[in-house]
């Protein structure tokens, strides 16, 4: 199933070209899952449903800044936040190895003891969240 069949009601971002994408995310763009990228480069992020759940996928340029907000690097250490459900959740990449994850965590508590591993890439996480399976 493709990504963009997933998701409804989406408002999506102004396109950015590769040469900004990989500007904002620096040598962090060679870790991150190829659809992610593909998805990121055609729309920038964006916000709306997969399934019955919300989702907001930041804009690259925004990614360091919330990070920054969110002391991820200080409270979970590879972690890359990139998106949240709107309701105190946010999603990231788990960077620690080699096989990145996408993982779950609380905004409130924000730590490695309670992320929930969703996926392998974007598609995972639509995937789960088209299902509505992020606890399971």
């Amino acid at each position: 199933m493709s990504l963009n069949s997933m998701i409804s009601r989406w408002e999506p971002n102004t396109a950015i070209d590769r040469q900004s994408l990989e500007r904002a995310l620096g040598p962090l763009v060679d870790r991150l899952p190829d659809d992610y990228l593909m998805f990121m480069e055609a729309s920038n992020g964006g916000a709306g449903f997969v399934g019955s759940n919300f989702i907001h996928l930041w804009r690259v340029e925004e990614i360091a800044p919330w990070n920054e907000d969110y002391e991820s690097s200080r409270y979970a250490p590879g972690l890359l936040l990139f998106a949240s459900n709107g309701a105190g959740e946010g999603f990231g990449f788990d960077l620690r190895q080699n096989d990145v994850k996408v993982v779950m965590v609380p905004f409130i508590g924000l730590g490695w003891a309670d992320a929930i591993v969703l996926a392998d890439d974007l598609t995972g996480l639509f995937s789960r969240l088209a299902a509505d399976t992020m606890y399971e």
